[in-house]
């Protein structure tokens, strides 16, 4: 799989405080990248983050993939679009339509998903999946709950617990249908009303939910 002409970008948009960028130099070919995006203004996910990397790397271990995890601030989202074009470019991909994008979101870091999508539909980068964990729409953003065409499947994870931070129950296409798209309650059981947005990651982390999603399409 080493050798195939595909790129992943697993874009996690989740709470974070620094909005810096930080790029490693890359020595030897990388087949695949995976850009953690943090999404809120505190630090409230960096171990999810990290656990997440790296159950994924033993989900994939022995698959002969080469993965390059980066972190990145969601507000660079407009940034991240040209980066990821980009890496997608120097790898000399004639067809960008083919490359295998993943894109994860909590939060505000689900709305800013959708803007980054759009970016990338115009540079003729397909998403071939999207994680939605209780997308807040963030300030500014439009219709973040609107997903375009170019992503081929969708997970939408919300709970109904928090008693203000509730996340959009319903994503859809332009058309208004839910083609492609899973909507699904969370169970939280005997969480804490004002921390469930937050534990919801934890909950979906400790199910396997987003682990089994991203292995899959990895290995497909």
């Amino acid at each position: 799989m080493k050798n195939r002409n595909s790129f992943l970008i697993f874009a996690l948009l989740l709470n974070g405080l620094s909005p810096a960028l930080s790029w490693a130099q890359i020595d030897a070919p990388i087949d695949r990248y995976v850009y953690f995006l943090r999404g809120g203004p505190f630090d409230w996910h960096s171990s999810h983050y990290h656990r997440m990397e790296t159950e994924i790397e033993g989900l994939i271990q022995g698959s002969g993939m080469e993965v390059r995890f980066q972190s990145a601030h969601n507000t660079q989202s407009a940034f991240l679009c040209s980066r990821i074009f980009n890496d997608v470019r120097d790898h000399g991909l004639a067809q960008l339509s083919l490359n295998r994008v993943i894109l994860v979101g909590h939060s505000w870091g689900s709305s800013a998903a959708t803007g980054l999508i759009r970016c990338l539909e115009r540079r003729g980068v397909v998403i071939s999946l999207l994680v939605s964990l209780d997308l807040i729409p963030r300030p500014g953003d439009i219709r973040p709950d609107e997903i375009p065409e170019s992503v081929s499947q969708i997970f939408n994870f919300y709970q109904d617990v928090d008693p203000v931070l509730k996340g959009v129950q319903a994503l859809h296409r332009p058309s208004g249908l839910e083609t492609n798209i899973v909507n699904e309650l969370t169970p939280m059981p005997s969480a804490n009303p004002v921390d469930a947005h937050n534990r919801m990651v934890t909950r979906l982390l400790e199910l396997g939910r987003i682990q089994i999603l991203i292995r899959d399409e990895l290995l497909r």
